[in-house]
């Protein structure tokens, strides 16, 4: 074999080691919930995670939540949440952050 055979023959085996780990794996999912107006997108999200839970595949779900208030809930089994910046918004239907001095 020539130097470009073995060269390909090293990269067709890692892509192969590489499809090993991403079908071994439990698939991955993120639920994003921006919650500016209560507590109804967090809900529904929690929701689909405890559903997507039960699909059989068991997946790692992390929810992002736009709310501090997001890490006060209990998450289900196996779900992780993290919690971005808070928006707030104004009577005029724009969005500002609701606690730091930062645009949106």
């Amino acid at each position: 074999m020539g130097r470009m055979d073995t060269n390909v023959s090293a990269q067709v085996a890692g892509a192969l080691r590489m499809r090993r780990l991403l079908t071994d794996r439990a698939p991955r999912v993120v639920l994003y919930s921006h919650d500016t107006l209560g507590f109804g997108h967090l809900r529904r999200n929690m929701l689909l995670a405890s559903a997507l839970k039960e699909c059989g595949q068991n997946p790692d779900i992390l929810l992002i939540a736009g709310m501090h208030e997001a890490g006060a809930f209990a998450m289900p089994d196996g779900v992780d949440c993290v919690s971005l910046p808070a928006y707030a918004k104004a009577v005029d239907g724009t969005y500002r952050s609701r606690e730091l001095s930062i645009g949106v």
